[in-house]
This record gives structure tokens, sequence and C-alpha cells, in this order.
């Protein structure tokens, strides 16, 4: 059965009546005047790069002369779910407890990042963002001071911090970052979690606009460790064994 694509409507043209399986003319016979149709879709659809339910569908039928016969204007959308970020990873550039650093964060999207979208990352608590640069602070970035491997025509963005979360917003004037491709940014001044061990797990998200596109909720914690005290002296006021006496 040849079909014709045109926008977001595809067409399947028939030049053949169904057949019932009694044999009986589903276009006559009362008790075979409905019948399941299943149609399947070559494999061009692709669905939206963004998360949520779609708009309804619409499904008609028409005659040979183009007069409706049957209608669903509004079949139930479908909710879209968003897509598993690739290799997440953020990575300190120094793993001591406290210490002020620049986070490495790095992923593969599985979906293009559009010149306005969001790039979203989420810090365990403990994590200190109050002295990351923000655009409240320093106004708008162009992202090559942020995106480290993004080569192409960067545009500019804005950074904000909510909570635990650093937003990356991007203005629409660059171009899209291409999915399936190794993306890496640099965010500084944040200070490690005050005291050593296994940290909390980080969130990477990527929008389109507010919606969902790409994420990986649990990406590796950071073990955060401590250095050795420097110049530490220990003095016995006596050296004589059982001696007794102040330390210092």
């Amino acid at each position: 059965v040849p079909g014709r694509l045109t926008g977001n409507k595809y067409t399947v043209i028939r030049n053949l009546r169904l057949s019932a399986p009694t044999g009986s003319d589903p276009h006559s016979s009362v008790q075979e005047k409905q019948c399941i149709v299943t149609i399947l879709f070559p494999d061009f659809v692709r669905n939206r790069h963004f998360a949520g339910v779609t708009n309804p569908y619409k499904v008609v039928t028409y005659d040979s002369f183009g007069r409706v016969v049957d209608q669903e204007l509004e079949a139930e959308g479908t909710h879209i779910v968003p897509a598993q970020l690739q290799d997440g990873s953020v990575v300190p550039s120094s793993t001591l407890a406290g210490e002020v650093v620049t986070m490495n964060v790095s992923f593969t999207p599985v979906n293009e990042i559009p010149p306005n979208g969001h790039i979203e990352v989420v810090f365990p608590d403990g994590v200190d963002l109050s002295l990351l640069p923000t655009s409240p602070q320093v106004g708008i970035f162009n992202g090559a001071q942020i995106f480290e491997n993004f080569v192409a025509n960067n545009g500019n963005v804005v950074v904000r911090v909510t909570g635990q979360a650093v937003q990356i917003v991007r203005d629409n004037s660059g171009d899209a970052i291409p999915a399936n491709v190794p993306f890496s940014l640099l965010l500084t001044n944040i200070r490690n979690v005050p005291v050593p061990g296994l940290g909390g797990t980080y969130i990477i998200r990527t929008k389109a606009h507010d919606s969902l596109m790409d994420h990986n909720e649990s990406v590796a914690a950071t073990l955060f460790t401590t250095q050795n005290f420097k110049n530490v002296t220990l003095q016995l006021s006596t050296d004589v064994a059982g001696g007794r006496g102040p330390l210092r």
C-alpha cells in the first residue's frame, strides 16, 4: 500500500476494499461494519527531542471522492520520556576536601542541544557554589569561557545558581551542540565538601527551554581526600624511660 508524507501528516492510499474474516463485505454487511486496522509506518518516524505528553493525534479515513468516512481528532498523545545521557562525569581539579576547584563536566548528548537550550548540573549537598561566577554578578558569558571542546559558534550563555543546581542557559545566538559527540564544560570557583570521604552523586540534565531532553540522575560521586599536616613536631619534656612531663 503506497503512502505519502506531507509535513507531519502521513497519508495511506488504498485501491482495495477491506475484506472481513468471514468473507462478507464490511462496507455493506451489518455484522461486519467494524474491523481493526493496523498501519505500520516505515522507519522514518522519529520522536520529538524533548520529554512530556505530545499533542493529540488525528486519524481520518476518506472515500475515493475525498469525503470523510471516520475520524478521531483527539486520539490520546504519547508520553515521551527523556533519553539517558551517555558518559556523564563530574571531575574536580583537586579532590582535597574544602579546596576551591574547577569542575570538569563531561557527557555525550543523545539529542542535540539547541541554541536556546539549557544544561543543568546538580551538585551534592556540602559542595559550596557561593563563589561560582554567575550572570547576576558578572553578566553574560561567551560560551567559549565555559564550553571546553565546542569549536563552532558558541554563542552567549547565562549562568545561574538555584540551590545546588547550576544552570547554563544558551541565548539562541550560537550553533546547536551536536548529538552523539562528547562534550565538556568547566565551572570554576566551586568549593569541595569540607570533610573527606565519598560525596553524593551528581545530576546532569539537558533541556529544550524547560523541557527535559537527556539526563543522568546518578553520575558517579567523588572520593574526597585530605592532606597531611606540614612541619609537625613533637617535643617530650624528658627522654628518660618512664619519665613524665608536659608534651609540646
